[in-house]
């Protein structure tokens, strides 16, 4: 006999959240592209396309806005990942040449029944934005910082006695 577990009820709020933002997005003209695009850099909740321009889009959805603002929930670390599945998504879709941008829609449900409040932020940050570049710095030091490095040997020379500077 099978048991079907339930899906946790954050997980139910960000489908539902993600859902009504696709429908946001194509009300005011976008052309969804993909959803839940997920590579082993990360994950992009909508990839949207408006007038040539490649839009990558992080949702955030919460029932109890008092308690965080949606937009401020979307940190340093959260914009570095974003950078890189974006990145790995237009080498592996081989896209160059095409302008993007990464928005930020926010979305505060009520409680019962009632219309959901959608924060869109465009051009949220770039690709190039000193504050990802230094957010991805530290978590790239923090993926490698929990494994020993190897020491590292002259790969032309393997007798020199010169040392790779870290």
């Amino acid at each position: 006999m099978l048991c079907w577990k339930r899906k946790p009820p954050h997980l139910i709020l960000g489908e539902r959240g993600e859902r009504l933002a696709a429908r946001h997005l194509r009300l005011r003209g976008y052309r969804i592209m993909a959803r839940n695009f997920k590579c082993p850099l990360g994950e992009i909740d909508i990839i949207a396309s408006k007038r040539s321009v490649l839009v990558f889009v992080e949702v955030r959805t919460r029932q109890e806005p008092w308690l965080a603002c949606p937009i401020d929930t979307v940190d340093g670390y959260k914009t570095a990942r974003l950078v890189n599945a974006a990145r790995y998504y237009l080498m592996v879709n081989r896209i160059e040449g095409i302008p993007c941008r990464f928005d930020i829609l926010g979305l505060s449900l009520p409680q019962g029944k009632g219309r959901a409040r959608v924060v869109h932020i465009r051009n949220a940050f770039a690709l190039s934005d000193r504050a990802v570049e230094q957010a991805r710095r530290n978590w790239f030091r923090r993926l490698y910082g929990r494994f020993p490095r190897k020491k590292r040997s002259n790969i032309l020379n393997p007798k020199s006695k010169v040392q790779n500077p870290r």
